[in-house]
């Protein structure tokens, strides 16, 4: 429909123009500014000609706008996939979890995946993380985080595996993977987050004692932290 309309209208701007060039040529002819019907068939030709060169050269112009505007938008588009498979949800500070079932898979498993496929399960873990399904996201992690070859990659995998058995109230396997993170990857940003979250954990999990002085010491070793006033909010509801 739009290509006829398209069509029709470029035929009727030749027919306004070849009517118009007509005209003129008759008038002037008439009036003896043109001495013979060739000489206005020639300059009739030349006005055509020059009309559609112009109209040529819209239709170029018209070309390179859709073929910039589909430049722009595939970079949009590539721009937004990059920051999807960036992305990663907030550490869940808050103790509250719904419940489920218990994984069996070992963060100690033999390897079988390269790097490039781990980082592949990292960004499938996020997106079941973000939609709430737990297990599987403890699954993928679990796979990115042992064979990932880059220390970052491994220390948020590790990280993320331990919030989501928080999330499915398997707090033994929290614990383990908080505090094989404090072990491995003290200095990362994410420890106070780890060490939070292990002090949760360990009160969860009815050990109470342990739960408290892990909430001590994140207050006395990240004093400035953003998770210093959980530590420290929590400790009061315990006492």
């Amino acid at each position: 429909m739009i290509l006829r309309l398209k069509v029709e209208l470029v035929s009727c701007s030749f027919r306004i123009a070849f009517g118009c060039c007509a005209a003129l040529m008759l008038t002037a002819f008439q009036s003896g500014c043109i001495t013979t019907r060739s000489d206005m068939l020639r300059e009739i030709n030349a006005d055509m000609g020059r009309i559609q060169q112009e109209l040529n050269s819209k239709q170029t112009q018209r070309q390179q706008m859709t073929e910039e505007r589909r430049r722009v938008i595939e970079e949009m588009n590539a721009k937004l996939r990059e920051e999807a498979e960036q992305y990663e949800p907030a550490p869940a500070l808050q103790p509250t979890a719904p419940g489920g079932s218990v994984l069996s898979t070992s963060i100690d498993a033999p390897s079988i995946l390269t790097d490039t496929q781990a980082g592949t399960a990292f960004r499938r873990a996020q997106a079941f993380y973000n939609r709430g399904d737990y297990k599987d996201a403890a699954e993928e992690f679990v796979l990115a985080y042992r064979y990932a070859g880059e220390e970052n990659m491994q220390a948020r995998s590790l990280y993320w595996l331990g919030e989501s058995y928080y999330r499915l109230r398997d707090w033994e396997r929290a614990i383990s993977c908080f505090n094989k993170f404090e072990t491995e990857f003290s200095q990362h940003k994410l420890a106070s987050a780890a060490q939070l979250k292990k002090g949760f954990s360990l009160l969860q999990d009815g050990q109470t004692v342990s739960g408290r002085a892990t909430l001590r010491i994140l207050i006395e070793t990240y004093p400035g932290s953003a998770e210093a006033p959980l530590a420290e909010q929590r400790l009061k509801e315990t006492e």
